[in-house]
C-alpha cells in the first residue's frame, strides 16, 4: 500500500472492504479481484484482478490491479498473477482492452505492466488525486487482429 492514497487499512477495514468486493463480484460477470496464495506454503500474498471504472477520463475501462503484502515484493508474484489475470481477461472474458492506473514513481508496478505487454498511454487525473496517474494499456491481440 506504499502508493495508496488512503494508507494502510486496519483488519476491520479490510474485512468490510473484502465483504463488499465479494458481494460485487457475485454480479460482476467475471470482472473481479482474486486473492493470491502461495501454492506450497498456503500463505496469503495479496490480490490481483479486474475493476470496472465506468468513467475513466470519459471512457468505461477495465483496470487490472495488483497489491501484495510488502514482505512478498520482489519474488515475481505480481507478474505471475498479472499474466494470469491478463490471460483470463482476454481469453475467458474476451475483453478488447485492459488498462492499469499507476502512480508515476511506482517503478515496480510499471515493470509489471510492461512485462505483461502494456505500454504508457497518457496521464489521467482522478477526482480524489492532486497529481495525475499514468495510464498503461494493451489491446487483445486475438480480437484486434
Amino acid at each position: 500500500m506504499e502508493f495508496s492514497t488512503t494508507g494502510t487499512k486496519t483488519v476491520d477495514e479490510v474485512e468490510v472492504w473484502l465483504s463488499s468486493v465479494i458481494e460485487d463480484s457475485r454480479k460482476s460477470n467475471g470482472i473481479e479481484l482474486f486473492g493470491l496464495h502461495h501454492k506450497e506454503k498456503s500463505v496469503f500474498l495479496g490480490y490481483c484482478g479486474l475493476t470496472l471504472f465506468p468513467d475513466l477520463d470519459g471512457k468505461t475501462e477495465i483496470v487490472i490491479g495488483y497489491r501484495l503484502i510488502r514482505k512478498h515484493w520482489g519474488n515475481g508474484y505480481a507478474c505471475e498473477a498479472a499474466f494470469a489475470v491478463r490471460d483470463y481477461a482476454f481469453t475467458e472474458l474476451k475483453l478488447q482492452r485492459l488498462v492499469a492506473l499507476i502512480e508515476p514513481t511506482n517503478i515496480r508496478s510499471i515493470c509489471v505492466a510492461k512485462k505483461i505487454g502494456m505500454t504508457y498511454e497518457k496521464e489521467v487525473l482522478l477526482a480524489e488525486y492532486d497529481y495525475p496517474d499514468h495510464l498503461y494499456s494493451m489491446k487483445n491481440a486475438a480480437i484486434s487482429a
